[in-house]
């Protein structure tokens, strides 16, 4: 269930970062991502991110879809809470590594989780971290990308980041290192 440990190669990126929740066109939510090397989506906060409650404390209720709330975070993680039943109990996670750029992996959800609107290839899928190889920390992710997770009709679109981090800049750099 909740036996995922986060990538050791995270690390909390420079620029600020945002995640805008969109539902039929509307924003409903924005979360900010700064100080954060980790955001986790799902129906049920990790162990190492909600710290046991109070021996005194009752149960509070398990928040709907519709009320878009997040956990807090205990660790410098934000975790999203993604209420579809579709969604697993951890879906996703979005990583930073080292030099602030984003990474989404599907922690082996059920249903697929979406990047504009195609499925995460299969390399990209598990709860294994810090492997080596293509697909390992799952796939890049860049301001304007839309996400889904499972059947929910809701989008969380990635916003900020440095001015030079975008598709097109990235791939003129990856082409300048391949003819070196």
């Amino acid at each position: 269930m909740n036996d995922y440990t986060p990538p050791k190669w995270m690390i909390a990126p420079q620029a600020q970062w945002r995640l805008d929740e969109i539902k039929s066109g509307v924003i409903v939510n924005s979360y900010d991502i700064i100080n954060v090397p980790l955001v986790i989506f799902g129906r049920t906060a990790p162990a190492f991110l909600v710290p046991p409650p109070p021996p005194a404390a009752a149960a509070a209720a398990v928040p709907t879809e519709e009320e878009g709330d997040k956990h807090p975070s205990t660790q410098g993680y934000l975790f999203i809470l993604t209420a579809h039943e579709s969604c697993s109990r951890l879906h996703a996670r979005i990583a930073f590594d080292s030099n602030g750029i984003p990474w989404l992996r599907d922690l082996g959800s059920g249903n697929g989780t979406k990047v504009n609107k195609k499925l995460l290839p299969k390399k990209s899928v598990g709860k294994m971290e810090n492997l080596k190889g293509e697909g390992s920390r799952g796939v890049m992710i860049f301001p304007g990308d839309m996400l889904q997770f499972g059947a929910s009709t809701r989008i969380f679109v990635l916003e900020g980041g440095p001015s030079h981090f975008n598709r097109g800049s990235i791939k003129a750099m990856q082409q300048q290192q391949q003819q070196q």
